[in-house]
């Protein structure tokens, strides 16, 4: 009964986010692209924490890859992106082969679907907190 309840919940919550993202594709796709970058050469994962280091950003924070077949991992993916927005584009001016920095647009696009994934993301969790 109540396992049946939960579980459902969940694919509910997974079918409407699904939904929700894929008018998103291009942006979530940008966003990949930076964190493949920034994470595909050792020097340049140095640099970008070196940056972050100088900002004063949180060092224990990290940008990690989504796995495409699951929602909230590409929430985590979009959320730690956008808290390194600045280093992105401090990396933009001083690394002349790196060409894909989102515009303003494409940034706005990632907020606003973070917000509305991570209504869903405490959702999934309070379902996976709920007894079985």
């Amino acid at each position: 009964g109540e396992y049946f309840h939960v579980r459902y919940g969940a694919h509910i919550i997974n079918l409407i986010v699904k939904d929700g993202m894929n008018d998103m594709d291009d942006t979530i796709s940008k966003i990949r692209g930076n964190v493949k970058y920034v994470r595909g050469s050792p020097k340049r994962l140095h640099a970008f924490k070196e940056c972050v280091k100088a900002m004063g950003l949180d060092e224990k924070k990290s940008l990690n890859y989504d796995v495409l077949t699951r929602w909230n991992s590409t929430f985590i993916m979009l959320r730690d992106a956008l808290l390194f927005k600045d280093v992105f584009q401090h990396l933009a001016s001083c690394d002349p082969s790196y060409t894909c920095l989102p515009s303003e647009d494409e940034w706005s696009h990632a907020s606003h679907l973070c917000q509305f994934l991570k209504v869903f993301y405490d959702a999934t969790h309070q379902f996976s907190t709920t007894k079985q």
